[in-house]
């Protein structure tokens, strides 16, 4: 990937996002996306799934699916800054953690945009074993933080699309 990343300005985040997508989903072995379809198929995804559709075809759920449309596989992380993922084309994250123990470090926090532009935090998520958070990447005024880790923290992210 870091081939491409030099052809890109800062203002161009949107394209090397596209790209990256694009390089994730060839790359990525069939049985990682068959978790991504199981995944998004758990009843825990009803209630989304039902507010997709809209409430005169209640009873037609398959009027909008969630597709998967990118992966990825991170170990450690680095420090990132606030931010919001609305250039990637995705409209839901979901990070699944998998750590033989609780790293120091790698929290994942959620905040909320004001009018002034202060992020407000709402909720912290340490990467705990078998656990997992889902991110709205629609709504630009919602914002995540990851502190940086220097010990394992094993993180498999799925993105979808709503379609």
């Amino acid at each position: 990937m870091s081939d491409f990343r030099n052809f890109f300005e800062d203002d161009d985040k949107f394209f090397y996002e596209i790209i990256r997508e694009k390089m994730t989903m060839s790359r990525t072995p069939s049985e990682i996306k068959y978790i991504a379809e199981k995944l998004i198929e758990n009843e825990w995804f009803d209630p989304l799934r039902k507010r997709l559709v809209k409430p005169q075809h209640q009873e037609y759920t398959w009027m909008r699916s969630i597709i998967p449309n990118g992966f990825g596989l991170w170990n450690k992380s680095e420090f990132l800054d606030w931010h919001n993922d609305t250039n990637d084309g995705n409209h839901l994250l979901i990070l699944c953690y998998f750590n033989d123990k609780t790293p120091k470090g790698g929290t994942i926090r959620v905040g909320v945009e004001d009018e002034h532009g202060k992020i407000e935090c709402v909720h912290s998520h340490p990467p705990l074993d078998q656990t997992m958070i889902c991110i709205n990447n629609m709504n630009p005024y919602f914002y995540h933080t990851v502190e940086e880790c220097l010990e394992d923290r094993f993180v498999l992210s799925f993105r979808y699309r709503f379609v």
